[in-house]
């Protein structure tokens, strides 16, 4: 997103320059501080330009498994302006938190990106199977936070979000522990949904010659996309 300084009066001129990390932008905050409503009050009308702003903050309060990162990503995904790379990757640091309200505060913001008909399922999906990849992501929490979004009733969303995050962890031979109840978590969401399009990373982990749960939720997860398809 370009810089909005020129939006800005000259006081707060700084607020829209391009952000650098590590960069202080206003004394009143460490930076640090996802509630901080001085950013709220200051950018209400930019969503994705406060979600850059307090990405770092997301990312740390994931891999700290802090209770507070994620408990602001209902408010800011209520504020107006575009959605774009920052705020669907917010989303998917929040699926990934430790503790259940959280994943919950996340699953909430993703209801309300696609209320408002901006949330990418493609590329939440795969921000998601990127954090996984980079153990920054567990897949059974990444599952929870997918079950949660379809037991809402969303399971069209939630089969979307899994079907774009899967191909890439089943094609990386360093499959992440987990892998097969996010697989698992997949079954629901297509089944409540019935999703019919072939996965061929899914044809092929379901052809493994290995008897064990990945080989067992990858058949499962076969069998019902070709049943959605007849």
């Amino acid at each position: 997103m370009p810089p909005l300084g020129e939006e800005f009066s000259g006081p707060f001129r700084a607020l829209g320059r391009a952000y650098r990390h590590g960069q202080r932008i206003c004394v009143h905050s460490n930076g640090r501080n996802p509630s901080d409503v001085h950013w709220f009050a200051v950018l209400p009308g930019h969503r994705e330009v406060l979600a850059a702003r307090l990405l770092h903050v997301f990312a740390e309060g994931a891999m700290a498994q802090q209770h507070s990162a994620a408990q602001t990503l209902t408010v800011r995904a209520d504020a107006p302006g575009p959605a774009g790379p920052a705020c669907h990757l917010a989303v998917a640091y929040g699926f990934g938190s430790r503790h259940t309200e959280g994943r919950t505060a996340a699953v909430d913001a993703a209801l309300t990106l696609a209320a408002t008909g901006v949330l990418d399922t493609g590329a939440l999906g795969r921000d998601a199977a990127e954090l996984v990849t980079l153990r920054m992501l567990k897949p059974n929490r990444l599952a929870d936070a997918l079950r949660s979004l379809a037991r809402t009733g969303a399971y069209a969303t939630a089969w979307s979000v899994a079907a774009a995050a899967l191909p890439a962890l089943l094609a990386d031979p360093a499959q992440p522990a987990g892998l097969a109840d996010l697989v698992a978590a997949a079954v629901e969401c297509a089944d409540g949904c019935g999703a019919g399009t072939p996965i061929p990373e899914i044809d092929r982990a379901a052809t493994a010659r290995k008897h064990n749960q990945m080989t067992k939720q990858a058949i499962r997860l076969r069998d019902v996309l070709a049943a959605g398809r007849t």
